[in-house]
């Protein structure tokens, strides 16, 4: 008797498992949608960036880091987009909007320079976008609450 209880169980806890995981699959289409966000925010945020930099004396170390927070911040910005508009694994959508990000952005500069190479400065805008992406996601999923 004891036996049939548990197979019971366990086929309630199956498919009460195959219809969370229903409820909660990845949203692909919100994530792409999050990395035109982020890449349009991108071209804005250069942009003032440029007008900043053709009216200002500013060097050279000073325009890389203000374009490596442009990056940082769109992307934060796209995590909180694609966050609002799913209900929970902020963190994980986040980050995957920041990979894509990043390889959108690789991909370009690769057709600009014509060739490829891992630096430092790469590695810190990968951490940099994914801290973001995953920051976006959290806290666009917790602003919704």
């Amino acid at each position: 008797m004891n036996y049939l209880r548990n197979i019971i169980e366990y086929k309630y806890y199956i498919t009460e498992v195959f219809y969370m995981a229903e409820d909660k699959r990845f949203n692909y289409k919100g994530v792409l949608k999050g990395i035109l966000f982020s890449l349009a925010a991108t071209i804005v945020l250069v942009l003032a960036v440029a007008v900043v930099c053709y009216f200002a004396d500013v060097s050279d170390t000073v325009i890389s880091f203000l374009l490596f927070l442009t990056s940082v911040l769109s992307v934060f910005l796209g995590g909180l987009f694609v966050a609002k508009n799913i209900s929970q694994k902020g963190l994980l959508h986040g980050a995957a909007l920041a990979i894509g990000y990043f390889i959108v952005m690789l991909c370009a500069s690769m057709l600009m320079k014509k060739e490829f190479y891992i630096s430092l400065h790469m590695i810190f805008i990968l951490f940099g976008v994914l801290g973001a992406g995953m920051l976006g996601g959290i806290f666009g999923i917790n602003s919704k609450k």
